[in-house]
């Protein structure tokens, strides 16, 4: 079976990043290639597909992001166009929506698209950001954690006697010849 592709609700996502989010009042357009550079690592690393769907016109987006389609919503809204592929037969196999839109949460629901919030996706972005940052050397890998040492049960006995033993111990400190 195909791995499910991404959704994503692009500007809902980009405010949910701090820095692409502080980059959208002066630089969008850096802004959008931003995030379209680190959805395309998270496809990489994941081997999935991703749509990126954006609001307005098509901007020019210098480079190569593997594994991403972007769509522009032109005279329509973003949402519009994301509702309108969870509306297409099929859907619910295809497409996993990454937003925190409570409307467009709500037609995937619908559609029974699967959603994935924002937070848990950005997550998975930083995953990927760290594995790599480790890969090339300009981050220390986590430590291993060495292994707990076995706590003895105070209450343990080495040696536990046999039940003749017991039997033994027992009729000597009960029995009337004291």
């Amino acid at each position: 079976m195909r791995k499910k592709k991404w959704l994503i609700d692009a500007h809902n996502l980009m405010h949910q990043i701090p820095d692409i989010k502080g980059m959208l009042q002066s630089n969008h357009l850096e802004a959008m290639r931003e995030l379209c550079r680190r959805v395309g690592k998270a496809c990489i690393a994941e081997k999935r597909k991703a749509t990126v769907v954006f609001d307005g016109v098509p901007l020019m987006i210098p480079g190569n992001y593997a594994g991403l389609k972007l769509l522009f919503s032109r005279e329509r809204t973003a949402d519009e166009v994301i509702m309108s592929l969870m509306a297409e037969e099929g859907a619910d196999a295809s497409w996993i929506l990454v937003s925190d839109d409570r409307e467009i949460r709500h037609k995937a629901f619908y559609h029974h698209v699967e959603i994935l919030r924002c937070r848990l996706f950005i997550d998975r972005i930083l995953e990927v950001d760290k594995a790599q940052e480790i890969a090339k050397g300009s981050m220390p890998s986590p430590k291993k954690k060495a292994p707990k040492k076995k706590v003895k049960d105070p209450g343990a006995v080495e040696n536990p006697p046999t039940p003749e033993e017991d039997i033994d111990m027992f009729l000597k400190l009960f029995s009337k010849d004291k």
